[in-house]
């Protein structure tokens, strides 16, 4: 496997998660939705006052 690194502004993130997400849930949902698509069984979210984490074990991406 190789890997390659990717370096996006995060300006760009926080453009594309305004213009595709209104409300922060549907961005939640959206990432639970991927962990299910990817064959998780458990998926794990983390709120707090500077972040949101989800992680799972599904077959995606890290």
């Amino acid at each position: 496997m190789q890997n390659i690194k990717i370096t996006v502004d995060k300006s760009h993130i926080f453009t594309l998660g305004e213009k595709m997400y209104r409300k922060s849930i549907e961005f939640i949902r959206e990432l639970v939705n991927n962990a299910y698509d990817a064959d998780a069984t458990e998926v794990f979210v983390n709120i707090n006052d500077n972040k949101i984490v989800v992680e799972d074990n599904g077959s995606g991406m890290n």
